[in-house]
């Protein structure tokens, strides 16, 4: 792929474009964002998406590059819906960033006690740029945010550094207590019973939920949970967060109409599997046969349905949640037959 020299449209600073003539655009090689976005070749309306926005909406932008790339997409496509998408979401809780940062370490750690080291100090173009991973994970916007969510992981016992203040050269490392409070995090999502459903919420799509997703996880011994049968008197984005947060996994179904896809669908499985949570990934027949589902979800492997065989759907859905999830806590015992 030729190369090229030019900046990041997201934070305007140095990158590397890889022409990809396959994809029809560019792969964007951009430290900033700790690693690799996709552009197509004439990016003029996703650069004028991104121009108005704030530093804090950069940031969350970024995190759902890292989340995309944590989900296996190794060069995320940016697009207007995208952008729009984190622009009009809400940034996260202090605690969140911070547990970012954590996995972050965690995850620069080759082995178990070695440092992750940062030099806190400007470059010829006046940018902090050894600090960039760390804002990135961190959905921060300065070093400042970056060195006060350290010192809220140092005193949480979550990571030891060499010395009690946060210098120009540091060497962190991730504590017991810290892989503990990741295994943690991980492990309280196992123990629910709840999974949480991503559609498109249309009459047309009622039986696909009543006759094919609701009874499969049913059997499976899970509790569907559709947001718009719930009661809640808070913010739609904040309870969906919330809700995503107490599920075991997420099934995600990417079937759309004539409005086109729906990007609450992408951004729900991709808030999921930014933290670790699976999703299991269906559609309508006809739109996986055609390609129509997008570039960044194609590659994972879709439970395709019918309107005339919803019960085999129900089955291929139930089996695959209990092959690779394992019955839920409500998964209802055969009695044995003597």
């Amino acid at each position: 792929m030729a190369m090229t020299q030019r900046n990041c449209i997201i934070w305007e600073t140095p990158v590397t474009y890889h022409l990809d003539a396959a994809r029809g655009g560019y792969v964007v090689d951009s430290p900033r964002t700790d690693g690799r976005y996709f552009v197509r070749q004439d990016s003029t309306q996703v650069e004028q998406a991104v121009r108005p926005l704030t530093t804090r909406d950069k940031a969350c932008l970024t995190t759902w590059l890292i989340d995309q790339r944590r989900l296996g997409v190794d060069a995320p496509e940016l697009t207007t819906g995208i952008v729009t998408q984190c622009r009009d979401g809400r940034s996260r809780s202090v605690h969140d960033r911070a547990y970012r940062l954590l996995r972050y370490l965690a995850r620069k750690t080759d082995t178990i006690g070695a440092p992750v080291s940062a030099f806190n100090f400007l470059d010829e173009d006046g940018q902090a740029s050894d600090y960039w991973p760390f804002m990135a994970w961190s959905e921060s916007t300065t070093v400042e945010e970056v060195q006060f969510l350290i010192r809220f992981l140092l005193k949480e016992g979550m990571i030891e550094t060499e010395t009690e203040t946060v210098a120009d050269y540091q060497s962190y490392f991730v504590t017991p207590e810290g892989f503990g409070r990741i295994e943690k995090l991980d492990s309280v999502r196992i123990k629910s019973e709840q999974a949480f459903v991503a559609m498109w919420f249309a009459d047309e799509m009622r039986a696909v939920f009543d006759k094919g997703i609701e009874p499969a996880l049913a059997a499976s011994g899970y509790k569907a949970l559709r947001i718009d049968r719930k009661d809640h008197n808070n913010k739609i984005d904040d309870e969906i967060v919330a809700e995503i947060r107490r599920s075991r996994f997420v099934v995600a179904d990417f079937t759309y109409g004539t409005s086109g896809p729906r990007g609450g669908v992408y951004f729900e499985a991709g808030f999921a599997q930014g933290l670790g949570i699976p999703v299991v990934f269906s559609c309508r027949q006809d739109l996986l046969d055609e390609g129509k589902i997008h570039f960044d979800t194609r590659q994972y492997n879709h439970i395709g349905w019918t309107t005339d065989r919803l019960d085999e759907f129900k089955d291929r859905l139930s089996q695959r949640i209990s092959a690779t999830l394992g019955d839920g806590p409500l998964k209802q015992l055969v009695p044995s037959v003597r």
